[in-house]
């Protein structure tokens, strides 16, 4: 969608260029990585479904990683609002289940 209206904005860019922020990291990735956020409402699980699916994945002895920066740097790097859901999300999963971030 953003191709389509910096085209008709005749916005000069590489649409082919990567521009995500990332840092090195030397510790642990786990086997499973997760993204609890999103923009639309409709694409968001509830948080009981992510505390579920991290559980079920720890009984089986895989341990869950979370993707993406802290809600704040992430709203800076993407120009948005930190969502407070996400937020929340992501809290329960490191706090109560020993997810990895």
């Amino acid at each position: 969608m953003g191709e389509i209206l910096y085209r008709i904005t005749r916005v000069d860019t590489d649409f082919y260029q990567e521009e995500a922020p990332e840092a090195p990291y030397d510790g642990f990735v786990p086997p499973i990585l997760i993204a609890t956020g999103g923009k639309r409402r409709a694409k968001l699980w509830p948080a009981q479904y992510w505390i579920r699916f991290v559980r079920d994945c720890e009984a089986r002895g895989a341990s869950v990683g979370l993707l993406g920066d802290r809600p704040e740097a992430q709203a800076m790097h993407y120009h948005s609002a930190p969502d407070k859901i996400v937020e929340r999300v992501d809290e329960i999963l490191l706090e109560r289940l020993g997810a990895i971030d």
